[in-house]
């Protein structure tokens, strides 16, 4: 039963920041595309990263994919 919990928590996850980090680079969507970029000049170093939205949206999801699983399982 745990795994079966993991791999729906896991699967509604991936699915969704693969989806999101997707649709952000397709359309070109700052908020939602990951980007990094380093630097090493003489001068010193240049970093940039992008966003972690998807990332955040897809744990909520994950949250509410688990807790809808348990109350189907038990109701």
């Amino acid at each position: 039963m745990f795994l079966k919990r993991f791999l729906i928590s896991i699967g509604a996850f991936l699915l969704v920041t693969g989806l999101l980090y997707g649709i952000g680079y397709t359309f070109k969507i700052p908020a939602l595309m990951f980007r990094y970029e380093y630097r090493n000049d003489a001068e010193g170093f240049f970093v940039q990263t992008g966003s972690i939205l998807p990332f955040l949206i897809g744990l909520a999801a994950c949250y509410v994919a688990e807790k809808l699983y348990i109350r189907r399982k038990l109701g």
